[in-house]
């Protein structure tokens, strides 16, 4: 169990030692410099999250939540932290996808 540890720590440490990651702390850092536009940014993400939590958008809901935080969505902070997520989370996705598929798993029960 310590080599599992072990090797997670030194993939956690290439993680943060990356471009994406350390320009998502960057964009994070320079967004929280701005209190008042993090929280409302924050507010944001929680009611984001609670129209597509359960899969099932609702595109007016959306739609209107994007519009009542429209000149909070085009604040360069937040769009420069919003993009810095996105290519971090593509990144984990890639790798958490790449660790599955190098793994074998018996996964007949996924079939009919």
């Amino acid at each position: 169990m310590e080599q599992i540890y072990n090797m997670t720590h030194r993939l956690i440490d290439s993680i943060k030692q990356s471009d994406y990651y350390r320009d998502y702390q960057e964009c994070l850092k320079a967004l929280k410099k701005k209190k008042d536009v993090y929280e409302r940014f924050n507010q944001f993400r929680r009611q984001y999250y609670a129209l597509t939590k359960d899969g099932q958008e609702n595109f007016s809901e959306i739609e209107k939540l994007q519009q009542e935080y429209h000149a909070l969505l085009v604040d360069t902070d937040v769009v420069e932290f919003m993009d810095a997520e996105d290519k971090v989370c593509a990144v984990m996705k890639d790798m958490y996808d790449t660790i599955a598929e190098g793994l074998e798993f018996d996964m007949d029960f996924m079939e009919g």
